[in-house]
């Protein structure tokens, strides 16, 4: 177990940087030329950075035993893939940070819990994306337990933020806030000194 999270930790350190600086090479290079060249640049970047995630995963079971239930493991890897998918599109746009998966026990999702938990993700890395610095780190974990699950994420305020640090509208986190009170959990999303923090709670069925 060591040594697999020694080898994950190498691979992350060595070889997801520079493909996430290629492939924010190639995205100004498209911006500037619009070249098709640089589009498979890109492309080939991202892939290989998604293989190179599935690596990673595969090295780092800590949130996996042998008798997991099969829609448990199939609720996680989906949560993960889509955590997975914001990760590369933040890095295409130079933001920096990875969203790290933690499972603790078995953590059964009724559907509309797995669904809540998809939209808040999306919701959080699409105001990364709208908000956060360019060239900016964010900061993303997602605890699930036998009891709840958790997600915090945290990332530096533009210097024109808003008084409240919320999105123009703030419609999205109205609305995700309504629905995580109504599973009976808990949703902040505010700013604190200088950055945006988002911490929410929805608690999991027995």
């Amino acid at each position: 177990m060591q040594r697999n999270v020694r080898l994950s930790q190498r691979i992350n350190d060595s070889v997801t940087g520079e493909l996430s600086f290629i492939a924010r090479l190639a995205q100004q290079q498209i911006r500037s030329t619009d070249g098709d060249e640089w589009r498979q640049v890109r492309d080939s970047a991202k892939e290989a950075l998604r293989q190179i995630r599935q690596v990673i995963d595969t090295l780092d079971q800590t949130d996996k035993s042998g008798d997991d239930n099969p829609i448990v493991v199939g609720q996680v890897d989906h949560i993960r893939s889509v955590m997975l998918q914001g990760d590369q599109a933040a890095h295409a746009v130079n933001m920096h940070g990875r969203g790290l998966l933690h499972v603790i026990g078995n953590c059964s999702l009724t559907q509309k819990q797995e669904q809540l938990i998809i939209d808040m993700l999306n919701e959080v890395y699409a105001n990364i994306l709208r908000h956060a610095p360019d060239g900016s780190s964010f900061e993303l974990s997602v605890l699930m337990d036998s009891n709840a699950v958790q997600i915090t994420q945290l990332n530096p305020m533009p210097e024109q933020a808003t008084r409240n640090g919320m999105s123009r509208s703030g419609h999205g986190l109205a609305n995700l806030r309504k629905r995580v009170e109504h599973a009976d959990g808990r949703l902040v999303a505010r700013p604190e000194n200088e950055d945006w923090t988002f911490y929410a709670v929805i608690p999991v069925s027995p």
